[in-house]
């Protein structure tokens, strides 16, 4: 809370002191409280800003800035509000943001999982956060020595665990759902598909060229042929006519 007592008047020392209470918190730079948390900030002569730190609710109210001078006491208020801190929702487990993982073919597989606290530790316990097992569909425990192409390692920052599951070159049979759970019993799960990128580069190359359609000088040729047997038909009709008639 700022005060500058030149404003007030001409620099003298200044009161800091909670309205309703009959005792000051400070004066000048001395404070009257064995509370370390309330001192004074001060500032080449002219800013006496009140520091009050990890503010309660009780902290809430009117606090007086006071100076003293021969003609009057002058005050300036400050109005401090303390409200509840919201609770943010953490989720006590996540695994990534997308539902289904994909990969290529020998291609490095790296899946995540946080795991923080669900509620405060009880007293008494270690303030670490809970440990992180990996499971696959089928039941399968995944470590660093279930595999030999699988690393598992974990790192803790403040109250959050970070699981990090490493298959350097996947296989086809690395395909799965992929299990994360705390020892709270809290999961989460995501499901990996291996892509096979060179079987389809194959079929690719495998693929058989569409016959080209026939060439107009087949179509004529073919015509052609035609218009010749037709003439030859007609022509031998008529001969067994002419022959017929000059029989009879």
């Amino acid at each position: 809370m700022n005060c500058s007592n030149c404003q007030l008047a001409n620099c003298h020392p200044v009161t800091w002191q909670k309205k309703g209470q009959h005792y000051p918190l400070t004066v000048s730079t001395f404070s009257f409280l064995s509370d370390r948390s309330i001192r004074i900030e001060h500032d080449e002569d002219s800013e006496w800003n009140l520091i009050i730190e990890k503010v309660q609710r009780n902290d809430t109210g009117i606090y007086q800035c006071k100076v003293a001078t021969k003609t009057a006491l002058l005050v300036r208020e400050v109005h401090l509000t303390v409200k509840d801190k919201v609770p943010v929702d953490i989720p006590a487990l996540t695994l990534g943001k997308k539902p289904v993982v994909y990969v290529e073919k020998g291609q490095e597989l790296r899946l995540q999982c946080n795991s923080t606290f669900s509620e405060d530790p009880p007293p008494g316990f270690a303030n670490v956060p809970p440990e992180v097992e990996w499971f696959k569909g089928d039941g399968q425990h995944i470590d660093s020595n279930s595999l030999n192409n699988v690393v598992v390692t974990n790192k803790i920052y403040g109250k959050m665990r970070l699981s990090t599951l490493i298959i350097e070159k996947t296989v086809m049979e690395d395909a799965g759902t992929y299990i994360c759970r705390n020892t709270e019993m809290a999961y989460d799960e995501v499901t990996v598909r291996i892509l096979n990128v060179e079987v389809d580069k194959k079929n690719k190359r495998r693929g058989t060229a569409s016959k080209a359609p026939p060439r107009l000088s087949q179509y004529t040729k073919e015509n052609n042929s035609s218009s010749i047997s037709l003439t030859s038909l007609v022509l031998l009709i008529f001969s067994q006519i002419v022959i017929q008639a000059n029989l009879t």
